[in-house]
């Protein structure tokens, strides 16, 4: 007998937490990342700032996002979901205000640092990703590519609605705008709809077999005392981590570098707008694409799949001088694909660690793979440097996809997966 997770009349609340974390990814990705480089210059000029020191804050905020990860995941598995929501949307809001007001440099590093830096990682990928788990058995593929879509989202809708507010009040009073639409959405949002898990509110997870609850509890009870030196021992640990790593430091290559690369084929600025646009619209695709191919089919396989698009579409874009028609295609291709490794990720980590040991496993692998994120930017400006151009370091990094084809394979051998005895469901009903 198969139970659908729909215990009570109205909405299943699974699909409410995943509505809850495309909004909070949307608003911490957005307000961190995306929207920062709209503050630089009138930022420089009003406090006498340099540029350059400015253009540390993105990576101040990286760091403290992702270097505490492995705690946000040791937080959720004591099911604080709920108050790292509520602690995340205060202190996100707390740190755009702060912002609008403070003067001195060392005051802005520590206001990027400890509140929206901080902020945005508790609101982030690691929670959004560890609770749509507990949440989703059937169709966790589609949930995590959904929750997913909300950080390309706030790519989307935040950059014209922040040019706008400055335009229209500053951008003091553009940044004390966005904390108070964070207070004043995210909290009480966050206080009505964030469960950590089914259970504390008398449910299961959607699609969990109701003939294996007790076999799955037990399961997770010995996931649940997994410590940090058996996640790093185990094999398929690091052979995640290396292939996602590699497939996220190109992305972020291609990201920074695609408009500078496609001037040097004659692509004009406007043109080389779209294809950043273009790479954009194709990875939030992508997040849904392979979200619902990981319901049917094993994450390692769709690994492999994202792996040949990659290959495929770098391909294009180094095959000579391609027309735009051409750029555009391998763009597209290369979008999807790139769009698809989080869901995919994600995937793979439940598959091999569990339900209960997600959290904490998601959480060191961010931690990881945070040098594949902070190299691309170096690698290409010294590329560009030393070969006056930067389709040979693009021919060089092409490379680390055949390198994760060989690391999906391997994902797939019986030898790295962990024993299904002592975890829970490898990921959506139905895998193949």
């Amino acid at each position: 007998m198969t139970d659908t997770g729909i215990y009570r009349p109205g909405i299943f609340h699974g699909h409410k937490i995943v509505a809850l974390t495309v909004y909070a990814q949307l608003f911490a990705v957005g307000c961190s990342s995306y929207i920062f480089g709209l503050f630089i210059e009138p930022i420089s000029q009003d406090l006498g700032v340099s540029r350059s020191l400015l253009g540390w804050g993105p990576t101040i905020i990286f760091l403290m996002s992702t270097g505490l990860s492995p705690l946000f995941g040791y937080w959720l598995d004591k099911g604080g979901f709920r108050s790292m929501a509520i602690a995340g949307s205060l202190l996100l809001a707390a740190g755009l205000c702060a912002l609008s007001v403070l003067t001195q440099l060392w005051q802005l590093g520590l206001a990027l640092a400890l509140l929206v830096g901080l902020g945005a990682g508790l609101l982030g990928p690691v929670p959004s990703s560890a609770v749509i788990v507990n949440w989703y058995e059937q169709h966790r593929g589609m949930a995590l590519g959904i929750s997913a879509a909300g950080i390309s989202l706030g790519g989307f809708i935040l950059p014209p609605v922040t040019a706008l507010l400055i335009a229209q009040f500053g951008w003091q009073g553009c940044l004390q705008l966005l904390g108070i639409v964070a207070l004043l959405t995210i909290t009480p949002a966050a206080w009505k709809l964030a469960i950590a898990k089914p259970a504390d509110i008398g449910l299961r997870p959607l699609g969990e077999d109701v003939g294996s609850s007790v076999e799955n509890k037990g399961a997770c009870g010995e996931n649940s005392e997994t410590t940090v030196t058996q996640i790093l021992g185990r094999g398929g640990f690091w052979i995640i981590a290396l292939a996602i790593g590699l497939g996220n430091g190109t992305g972020i290559f291609l990201i920074t570098y695609i408009a500078p690369f496609s001037a040097e084929l004659g692509v004009d600025s406007q043109r080389g707008a779209f294809l950043i646009s273009a790479l954009a619209a194709s990875s939030l695709s992508g997040k849904f694409v392979f979200g619902y191919l990981c319901d049917r089919f094993s994450a390692h396989r769709m690994l492999l799949l994202i792996t040949l698009g990659l290959m495929c579409g770098w391909g294009v874009l180094l095959s000579g001088q391609p027309s735009l028609v051409a750029l555009i295609v391998g763009i597209v291709v290369t979008g999807i694909s790139t769009g698809g490794l989080l869901p995919v990720w994600n995937l793979l980590v439940a598959q091999f660690f569990g339900q209960a040991a997600f959290a904490r496993a998601i959480g060191l692998m961010y931690l990881v793979t945070t040098v594949f994120i902070l190299l691309p930017g170096p690698i290409g400006g010294y590329g560009y440097d030393l070969y006056g151009g930067y389709a040979p370091v693009m021919r060089v990094l092409w490379f680390a996809f055949p390198v994760m084809a060989v690391l999906s394979l391997l994902l797939g051998q019986r030898h790295f997966k962990t024993d299904k005895a002592s975890t829970t469901s490898a990921g959506a009903t139905g895998q193949t």
